[in-house]
C-alpha cells in the first residue's frame, strides 16, 4: 500500500539552455508550449546548438522525466521514479515516516508495560529479546524494540548505532540513565540503514517504540545462503499469535519487579498487589537494578534461540 501523500509529476528540462532550470509541468494544455511542438525551431537556443535537420516534431533537447514528491512535506523533493529501487513511500512502510506521522490524526499510542497489544500487531513477528520486525510486501522491513522493552527504556540519553561492514545484524547501543544497553537483531539485513532522526529525539525509541521509534530499515534478504524471508519469519513470532506470548511476557515483568525491586531510589517502594506497572515505572530503579532488568529479565525472555539484548 504506497503511501496517501506521494505524487507523481513530470519534470522537464532544456539541454541547449545555459541554465538548466528544472520545470515541473502542470495540468495545463501542452498544446501552446513551443518545446513539445513544431514550433520550437523558434528557440534561439535549439537553434545556436544544433546543425542537424530541422525536422523533429518537438525540440531534441527537450528532457522529461517522471519524479515523485511528497505532498506531506513542507519542502518538496523532487525524486526521479525507478521502478526497481525500494522506497517506503509505495509500501506500508510509509507509516514510519515523519512527514506522514505529523500529517495524520490517527497517531499510534504509545506503548509500555500497561498497553494492550500494539497497533497492527498482525502485520509484526516478534524475537524472544523483545524486539519487532515489520516486513512489507517488498520484501523490505522495519526494525524495533516492543512496549516491553520500551518502558525500560524509559529516560534514555542517547543511540549510536554500531558500524560494521555488510553482511550485518543491525545492532545499536542504547544510553540509559548510565547504563549502556546493547540492542541486537539476530539475522541479517541487506541495504540497512539507521533512523537517524533518533540521534536527536532518542525519546522516540521509548515514547513511540511501534512508530517513530523504528531503529533500523532494509531489505530481508532472498533465499540463499541466509535463508531469505521465509526462514526468518519461520525462527521469530508472527503477531496474530503473540497475545498469550505478550500477555505472559507482561506478567512475568510485573512478577519480576515486585519481587526482586522492593526497596528502589528515594525509598520508592512497589505495592505486591498484583495492579500494573505506571508508564515510568523503570525511573525509579538505579544503574544496578537497571543492568539486573536488561540482564536477567529480557536475556531469559525464551521462546527460540536467537536474538538478544545486553546491558554492561
Amino acid at each position: 500500500m504506497r503511501c496517501p501523500f506521494l505524487r507523481e509529476t513530470l519534470m522537464k528540462s532544456c539541454r541547449a539552455s545555459p541554465f538548466r532550470t528544472r520545470i515541473i509541468c502542470g495540468e495545463s494544455d501542452l498544446s501552446s508550449e513551443r518545446c513539445s511542438s513544431d514550433r520550437w525551431i523558434t528557440c534561439p537556443s535549439a537553434l545556436g546548438c544544433t546543425s542537424s535537420a530541422l525536422s523533429h516534431a518537438n525540440c531534441p533537447f527537450l528532457e522529461q522525466q517522471l519524479v515523485q514528491y511528497c505532498s506531506a512535506s513542507p519542502h518538496s523533493r523532487f525524486v526521479p521514479y525507478n521502478n526497481r529501487s525500494h522506497s517506503r513511500c509505495t509500501n506500508s512502510g510509509h507509516a514510519y515516516c515523519d512527514a506522514y506521522f505529523a500529517s495524520t490524526t490517527n497517531e499510534l499510542p504509545s506503548q509500555t508495560a500497561r498497553a494492550g497489544n500494539p497497533p497492527k500487531v498482525k502485520e509484526l513477528f516478534f524475537t524472544p529479546g523483545h524486539l519487532w520486525i515489520n516486513i512489507h510486501e517488498d520484501n523490505s522491513c522495519h526494525i524495533g524494540v516492543d512496549g516491553l522493552l520500551a518502558g525500560a527504556l524509559k529516560g534514555i540519553e542517547k543511540v549510536r548505532y554500531a558500524s560494521i561492514p555488510p553482511p550485518r545484524c543491525p545492532s545499536a547501543i542504547a544510553m540509559v540513565r548510565g547504563v549502556s544497553v546493547k540492542i541486537v537483531f539476530p539475522s541479517e539485513i541487506h541495504d540497512m540503514s539507521a533512523n537517524t532522526s533518533l540521534l536527536q529525539r532518542p525519546q522516540e525509541i521509548s515514547d513511540r517504540p511501534y512508530s517513530l521509534g523504528w531503529l533500523f530499515e532494509g531489505v530481508v534478504p532472498k533465499a540463499g545462503r541466509s535463508g531469505g524471508r521465509n526462514s526468518l519469519r519461520k525462527d521469530l513470532l508472527p503477531g496474530s499469535k503473540s497475545g498469550e506470548w505478550l500477555e505472559g511476557e507482561r506478567q512475568r515483568l510485573r512478577d519480576f519487579v515486585q519481587h526482586r525491586f522492593t526497596n528502589v531510589a528515594e525509598g520508592f517502594q512497589t505495592m505486591l498487589d498484583g495492579g500494573d506497572l505506571r508508564d515510568d515505572w523503570s525511573l525509579y530503579l538505579t544503574r544496578g537494578q537497571l543492568r539486573r532488568l536488561i540482564d536477567e529479565f529480557f536475556l531469559s525472555a525464551r521462546y527460540v534461540d536467537g536474538p538478544y539484548v545486553a546491558a554492561r
